[in-house]
């Protein structure tokens, strides 16, 4: 199990991780707190032997970076276009081989992106973009059977969910049933239920 722990007053997170059953926690990394950052958001790879998460580059530019979860060791993931404020929001497809996550251009101004991970968790080719949206796409998450993703478009105080074939080319639907709604969504691992 992983979280971030924002300190009062302090200019950086902890990214730290403790077993599900409970038990003690350790302390990955301090990461500094960019202004485009405001909700850590993590992936885990299916081995659970990296996370991976959008780190801060600066005050308003991330890209995605793997931590090793026993050494602390990070490595690059991706590398955003100069100018843009990066990428954020990575999710793990179920069978492990690809990450969806948001890649923005400016702070109301992302869409999904899917990149296609090697065996050993490292980019295998140049992320592709999924959603063509004019703004807020956010909370990627993956159906069980990894053959779509769902992600909320929040504009002004209201959120629809909607979902993507996970592949280029694909037309997003909205998901009628559900209406508008709040954000943080999360799928089960079986797919049957979204809390």
């Amino acid at each position: 199990m992983t979280g971030a722990r924002l300190p009062i007053g302090s200019p950086k997170a902890q990214i730290l991780v403790m077993p599900a059953l409970g038990g003690g926690e350790r302390k990955l990394a301090d990461v500094p707190i960019p202004e485009i950052w405001p909700v850590p958001a993590f992936g885990w790879t299916r081995d659970g032997v990296e996370l991976i998460v959008g780190w801060p580059e600066s005050p308003h530019r991330t890209a995605l970076c793997r931590i090793d979860v026993n050494s602390g060791e990070q490595k690059r993931l991706t590398t955003p276009p100069v100018g843009w404020w990066g990428d954020d929001s990575p999710v793990v497809s179920p069978d492990g081989t690809r990450v969806a996550f948001i890649r923005r251009r400016g702070p109301d101004q992302g869409n999904l992106y899917l990149l296609r991970l090697t065996g050993d968790h490292e980019a295998a080719g140049e992320p592709r973009e999924l959603t063509h949206e004019s703004c807020c796409v956010a909370n990627p998450m993956w159906t069980g059977n990894g053959r779509e993703i769902l992600y909320v478009i929040r504009e002004m105080d209201i959120a629809t969910l909607h979902r993507i074939a996970a592949q280029p080319g694909a037309q997003p639907q909205l998901v009628r049933t559900i209406g508008a709604l709040g954000t943080h969504l999360s799928v089960s691992p079986q797919g049957n239920n979204l809390l």
